[in-house]
Parts: C-alpha cells; sequence; structure tokens
C-alpha cells in the first residue's frame, strides 16, 4: 500500500544524455503536483538544478525530516503509480509524462507541459489524465 509518485530533476550533461535524479514519495503521490507548486512559487534557483532539487525535496518532506520512510533520492525509478513530473531547469520547464513499465526507460509519451510561471499561475495544479 502506499501513494507513490516521482518528480525527476533533470540533470544537464556533457554529452547531453539525460540523466535524472529522482526524487520519490511513497505516501504523497496524490499531492506531488501541489506540493511542486508549492516549492516553485519561492522563485528561487530556478537555474540550478542541485539546490532546486533541494527545495523540492524540503517541500515533499514538509514536518517529516528525519524519518526513516517515506521519501527517497535515487538514480533510477523505484516505486511508482502515477505519471512522472520532469523538473528542467535548463529550459525552465516542467513536463508529465506516462509512466511506462519498462525499469530500463520509465519515461512515456508527454502527458502536459508547462513554463515554470505557467506552473506556479496554475489555480489547482493535479495529474494529467493518464490514458
Amino acid at each position: 500500500m502506499g501513494d507513490r509518485a516521482n518528480i525527476l530533476i533533470k540533470q544537464t550533461t556533457e554529452s547531453k544524455t539525460p540523466q535524472y535524479v529522482f526524487l520519490y514519495s511513497h505516501w504523497g503521490g496524490s499531492e506531488l503536483p501541489a506540493t511542486l507548486q508549492t516549492a516553485l512559487k519561492r522563485r528561487v534557483r530556478w537555474d540550478d538544478e542541485a539546490y532546486l532539487a533541494r527545495i523540492i525535496f524540503d517541500e515533499m518532506t514538509d514536518g517529516d525530516h528525519g524519518e526513516e520512510t517515506g521519501f527517497g533520492i535515487t538514480t533510477q525509478l523505484t516505486d511508482n503509480e502515477y505519471p512522472l513530473i520532469i523538473v528542467d531547469c535548463e529550459t525552465q520547464r516542467i513536463e508529465f509524462h506516462k509512466h511506462v513499465r519498462d525499469r530500463a526507460q520509465p519515461i512515456g509519451p508527454e502527458l502536459a507541459r508547462y513554463t515554470f510561471e505557467e506552473y506556479c499561475a496554475l489555480p489547482s495544479p493535479a495529474w494529467p489524465n493518464r490514458d
């Protein structure tokens, strides 16, 4: 049981091959779009992958700092029930992608895309249609 979801922080590499840091929530998946919006509304470090990842993770773990379960950081997808949220600091975009049950390449077709500003302006961010 759980409510599992992931935010992927896209990492810029010299090879231009996308790499990601996965921020995992075991219990807060349904709220992850709103949690991301709260972190982005601070409007700081939008151009810094490392700092923005920490800001987002801090928001995800608010009230649960120091706990041993419930959240994780990894370089691969571990568990998931929702579309994948990709945060791209280089283009300052948020993308929602269908989660494909392929461990080697779990990122499927794009479902929705927003600039950071557009995402902050959403009245109530929610998961896009998963069909």
